[in-house]
């Protein structure tokens, strides 16, 4: 039986480099990103066409979803909600980083996002907008495939928003979530 290994940093660069040699045009290029880097990831190819196709139209997505299908941008969310709470913030904004995601298929679809809050009474009231975009000229790994997205832009394809429609939660959850979360991460440090 073959061993699949993934291939990071130095290594995915230059095999990125290798396929976009290969390819005869961007488009086809982006195809082979969505079939070799996006399988199992159906929310992200779904906004990928989006994009390509240029639909323009925004996109919905429910943040009560992302939460309970991303572990880690929930918990980041989390976290940085009750640590704001406690020094008596009532609203603000969470930055959510590429770095936070458990699930590639949310990461992939939406990228980094600012959630936005308020707190009213014993409650948190969270959403989004962000927008779907590449980012051609910022040195990253994925640095190719951003450069051929966005010229694809020239046979058509838009950016577009994506809105996280609002989520309503309980303070004393995200107290509880957190807490619940923390110490499993002291126990898994202790083994």
């Amino acid at each position: 039986m073959k061993k699949i290994v993934k291939a990071t940093g130095p290594i995915k660069e230059t095999l990125i480099n290798f396929l976009y040699r290969l390819s005869p045009n961007d488009r086809m290029f982006m195809g082979l990103v969505q079939t070799l880097a996006m399988k199992n990831t159906p929310r992200a190819v779904n906004h990928l066409n989006h994009y390509l196709f240029g639909q323009a139209s925004e996109k919905i997505v429910k943040i009560g979803d992302l939460f309970e299908h991303d572990q880690g941008v929930k918990l980041a969310f989390y976290e940085s909600i009750q640590e704001e709470i406690s020094r008596g913030c009532e609203n603000g904004e969470v930055i959510i980083s590429q770095l936070a995601y458990t699930n590639k298929d949310w990461l992939y679809s939406l990228g980094g996002i600012k959630i936005q809050w308020y707190r009213c009474k014993n409650k948190v009231k969270a959403w989004f907008v962000n927008k779907y975009c590449w980012h051609p000229n910022e040195n990253r790994i994925t640095q190719t495939i951003h450069k051929a997205a966005e010229n694809l832009k020239l046979c058509g394809a838009k950016d577009y928003f994506i809105f996280g429609l609002p989520e309503t939660i309980l303070v004393s959850d995200i107290v509880n979530q957190t807490h619940l979360i923390n110490t499993s991460r002291a126990t898994l440090y202790l083994l």
